[in-house]
This record gives structure tokens, C-alpha cells and sequence, in this order.
């Protein structure tokens, strides 16, 4: 299978902290008081690097590098930071809760260079003044708010001795999907990191898929045009429980858990119709329609269905002699030989339309343009 770079999405959560005496040593000490107007709080910058894609996935809530070079403005992430005193946070997971920031928005504001937004949030915290004390950080995005949680719910506890995690569910509509990320554990930094950035790198959790259809051989010396009119899938994963694997601090991991199938259907809107003359090329080039959905062994479950139109011209490219209309047909996924969709990666499925029948191709790509790690275990 094919593999090459589609687009190089890594975020990052810069946490700048210039911080001075400090006292105490709770977290309720570490929050804002009267005395606070002389001392430097902790200020919060995302930086990113986008390569170009295109989406037809949630606009407000994908990072496609076009349209979204970063986390856009207006839109909010949620962190949580867990204060563990002289712990490390290997000693303090088990049993610790996120007490020093709890799902704390920040909300994207004014940008900051050629890639990078700022942050705001509130209340401000400050670095304990004791270079033992220790927290430990991390994050998600989109924030989910009680307005509207975009699926999103948080698991108290964690999983695994591994915090936070979150429940999700894909949304049927691919008009509405997010792309879900969520942050490496920044774990058991104090103080004396106060002189350089800490940073957070943002993972995708889910994976893209994305469909094409155009016309076999058989009709290179047909005047033919080729109109997909949807494609749908159903029959997988569509909820699930997603936390970082942080037990290697320097290769942390996307894990899924407990997921459960669908009882409907991923839908994309139609695609555009390209030119007579061009019948033979692939239809969807222009539009990149994606959904983003859970990652997940590819089981015979799994089914997509596309349907389409055939309008066969005269030699003027003008006249219609007939036409075939609302072709519907249905191929388990499984048959395109990928057996496995992967957190961070892009799955392209091309159907090719005979003259007697359709067939099937995958091609698998990076969704990062760096090498990332993945989940290996899709048993549930």
C-alpha cells in the first residue's frame, strides 16, 4: 500500500511561566489573591505547523491546514493540571484527581506570529515558589462545554491509572465531526521550568476516510460521464473510551477502549460532477470528502454503499443518448485488504466503475507528516 505524508498536523500548547515567590504548598494557594499584582502569571500560547488538505468534515473543528492553520479563533480547549506537591506523577496517578486545574477552558484569542494563537482563561495560576513541588499537565480539544459537548464527555477517574480520558461518540453527520485531539501527559514540571516553554503536543485521536470513484478502462472510448451521488458507511465503531498511553513519557500513545457499534449510517454530501472529457478521471479529486471516525479493527461489519449516475453522450460531448440513474452498491470494507484504521492516518477507498462490475482499491497515508506511534491492540 501506498504511504506518503497527506498533512503535518502537530500542535502545540506553549505554556510560557515566568514565575516568582510563590508560597505555599496546596493548589488553594496557588490561586489568585490581593497580593497578586506584583507577581507573573502563567500565560498560554498554542503554536502549530499545518501542511494543506480540504474537508467536508466540521469546519468549525478541523485543523485542515487551509482554511485552519491552527486552533481558530473563538473556539476553546480544555486542560487539566494536577498538583502533586514532591510526587512524581508515577507515584501520584492512582489516586490523584485533577485539583489544580479541573477541565479548565481556554479560549482562543489574538494570533500570535505566522502560526501560533494565544490564550485566555480564568483564574490565573502561578508555579509554586518550591522547585519540588511538582504538575503535571495535559489537554484536549474541542472544549466540551455544557452548551454543546460535540460528543465529548469526561471519564472520572481515568482508565488504566492513566488521566484524563474521554468518552466519545462520532457524530452520524459528517457535517457535524470534529477532529478530536488530545494532548500528550505533560507530567511533573515545577518551577525551574519556568525558564523555558513547556509544550504540549497535540495528537490526532481518530482517523480520516475518504472515498473516490471513477470510471475502469472499459470506457476510455466512451463519452461518458460519472456523477457520485453520496457514499455511506455503517456497521462500525461510532463510541468509545480514548486516554494517552504515557508510560514511555517520550513515545506517548493514542488508546481506544470499550467501543461499541453504530446503528446508523457516515454520510457525505454529493459529489460534484466533473467534465465530459474528462470521464475518466477521479471524481472527487476537487473535494476530499472525509468522514473522521473512531480507529478499529475493519471487520466484515463494516459496509460501505455509494451511489451514482451514467449519462453515455454523442461524439458533440452535447447530445444525451441514455442514462442510468440512482446505481446504488454495497462492498464490505474489509474486501480493500485494510484490515485496521488507525489513530493520526488517512484511508482512501476508490471504487472503479465497469462496464460489469465495480471494484475496489485502499490506499493507507499519514495524516502526520512525522512519525508517530499507534495503538496495535483494536480487540475489544
Amino acid at each position: 500500500m501506498n504511504r506518503s505524508s497527506i498533512i503535518n498536523i502537530w500542535g502545540f500548547l506553549l505554556l510560557t511561566t515566568l514565575l516568582y515567590g510563590c508560597s505555599g504548598e496546596t493548589p488553594e494557594s496557588l490561586t489568585p489573591s490581593s497580593e497578586d499584582a506584583m507577581r507573573i502569571p502563567m500565560s498560554f500560547q498554542i503554536y502549530s505547523a499545518r501542511n494543506t488538505t480540504q474537508s467536508r468534515a466540521n469546519t468549525d473543528y478541523y485543523i485542515d491546514g487551509t482554511e485552519r492553520k491552527t486552533l481558530p479563533a473563538g473556539s476553546s480547549l480544555g486542560v487539566f493540571a494536577y498538583y502533586t506537591n514532591k510526587k512524581t506523577w508515577s507515584e501520584a496517578k492512582s489516586s490523584i484527581e485533577p485539583n489544580f486545574m479541573n477541565d479548565q477552558e481556554m479560549k482562543v484569542m489574538a494570533s500570535v506570529g505566522q502560526n501560533g494563537v494565544s490564550l485566555s482563561y480564568n483564574p490565573t495560576r502561578y508555579w509554586p515558589d518550591d522547585d519540588n513541588q511538582k504538575i503535571t499537565f495535559s489537554g484536549y480539544y474541542p472544549f466540551a462545554s455544557e452548551k454543546d459537548n460535540h460528543g465529548i464527555s469526561i471519564i472520572e477517574g481515568g482508565l488504566n491509572n492513566f488521566k484524563p480520558a474521554l468518552n466519545f461518540r462520532v457524530k452520524n453527520n459528517s457535517a457535524e465531526q470534529i477532529d478530536l485531539l488530545l494532548s500528550d501527559v505533560l507530567n511533573d514540571r515545577t518551577r525551574s521550568d519556568a525558564t523555558h516553554p513547556l509544550v504540549l503536543k497535540l495528537n490526532h485521536t481518530l482517523c480520516q476516510i475518504v472515498v473516490k470513484i471513477k470510471l475502469s478502462d472499459e470506457y476510455k472510448n466512451e463519452n461518458v460521464k460519472l456523477t457520485g451521488r453520496n457514499w455511506k458507511i455503517k456497521g462500525v465503531y461510532n463510541t468509545g473510551n480514548v486516554y494517552m498511553d504515557c508510560t514511555n513519557p517520550h513515545a506517548q500513545v493514542v488508546k481506544w477502549q470499550d467501543r461499541s457499534y453504530s446503528t446508523g449510517n457516515y454520510t457525505t454530501w454529493r459529489y460534484e460532477a466533473h467534465p465530459v472529457d474528462n470521464a475518466h478521471e477521479d471524481t472527487t479529486t476537487s473535494n476530499n470528502d472525509v468522514l473522521l471516525l473512531i480507529p478499529q479493527t475493519v471487520t466484515s461489519h463494516a459496509v460501505i454503499r455509494i451511489g451514482y449516475d451514467l449519462k453515455f453522450f454523442a461524439d458533440d460531448h452535447t447530445t444525451e443518448l441514455y442514462h442510468y440513474d440512482n446505481n446504488t452498491t454495497e462492498i464490505d470494507l474489509n474486501k480493500a485488504g485494510i484490515t485496521e484504521w488507525k489513530p493520526g492516518m488517512r484511508y482512501t477507498y476508490t471504487f472503479v466503475v465497469g462496464l460489469n462490475e465495480i471494484k475496489i482499491d485502499a490506499t493507507t497515508t499519514n495524516w502526520l507528516e512525522e512519525t508517530i506511534n499507534y495503538d496495535e491492540n483494536f480487540n475489544n
